[in-house]
């Protein structure tokens, strides 16, 4: 085999590899890529469930307001019943069972 033969072989082998290198590489870009993607992904996602950890405290706040407000209303409704029960005497029972099923029916008690 001649010298220039030889060379022409070399030449040829390195262009094949240089075709593998160039395949490889690209397929290192694309991996890069989709990582890059699941990447992006996952961030929206922590997002994402931030912004729903501020819903349900801001839910939470608001059950709170309405728990307190409903013992606000009981601890009223007490009273009514003691002023009704003091003020009228024997009649106290019957305006306690009138303000209770008021309270029933408002879903208080």
């Amino acid at each position: 085999m001649s010298d220039m033969e030889e060379v022409r072989k070399m030449f040829s082998t390195l262009i094949g590899e240089q075709s593998v290198i160039r395949g490889d590489i690209k397929d290192v870009k694309e991996r890069l890529t989709d990582l890059i993607r699941l990447e992006q992904a996952q961030m929206n996602q922590d997002r994402a469930i931030e912004r729903m950890g501020h819903v349900i405290d801001k839910q939470d706040e608001k059950i709170e307001k309405l728990e307190l407000t409903l013992v606000d209303v009981r601890v009223e409704s007490v009273r009514t019943m003691t002023k009704v029960s003091l003020i009228g005497g024997g009649g106290g029972a019957g305006a306690a069972a009138v303000v209770a099923g008021l309270l029933k029916l408002l879903g208080v008690i």
